[in-house]
């Protein structure tokens, strides 16, 4: 069974290839970022900024 992996941001620097890698193993990657970049395949994308999340995660649960 896939484990659900929060990665915030996800579109550059090292971020994009922590999700990248955990993708390519199957698990479920999702990533939260401004969504102002292109976006990898395969993952679910959050659009929030990391500054002012609100209730936006509110409810979601992901692997420890």
């Amino acid at each position: 069974m896939a484990r659900r992996i929060l990665v915030t941001g996800g579109t550059v620097f090292v971020s994009k290839y922590i999700a990248r890698y955990f993708a390519d193993l199957g698990e479920h990657v999702v990533v939260l970022n401004r969504n102002t970049k292109e976006q990898l395949e395969g993952v679910t994308v959050i659009e929030a900024d990391r500054h002012a999340l609100g209730n936006v995660l509110s409810g979601q649960h992901f692997a420890r």
